[in-house]
């Protein structure tokens, strides 16, 4: 996925990564809610451009901003190359990930710890 990005989101993932290498994951997910937050408030012409400039199609009621995000955060989740779930901050952001194999490591950490199921709201 990282090959496929343009090089803006690509240095997007690389500050990420950077920062995850003394972050503990509460601190990951904040640093991509606010990636998430950043996005979220171009304008949706900059997000279908972008869009565009990567290949996607999207459906008329997509919502590009998501779809970038959950772009970088695939991106980002394969650079880390942690295969294993170990608290729910890193469920929450693998459970977004485009990758059926992240999200299948979300579901199943869940799926043993539900306790930690509010951690999704």
């Amino acid at each position: 996925m990282y090959d496929e990005l343009e090089p803006v989101l690509r240095d997007y993932v690389d500050r990420l990564l950077a920062h995850a290498e003394t972050a503990l994951w509460p601190e990951r997910r904040e640093a991509l809610a606010s990636f998430w937050r950043g996005i979220a408030q171009c304008e949706a012409d900059d997000h279908a451009a972008l869009a565009a400039a990567l290949g996607i199609e999207l459906p008329e009621d997509a919502d590009a901003a998501e779809i970038i995000f959950r772009l970088v955060l695939t991106a980002y989740i394969e650079r880390l190359g942690a295969s294993e779930v170990t608290n729910p901050d890193q469920a929450v952001l693998y459970g977004l990930s485009l990758e059926d194999a992240h999200a299948e490591l979300a579901e199943s950490w869940f799926a043993a710890h539900p306790e930690h199921l509010a951690a999704l709201s």
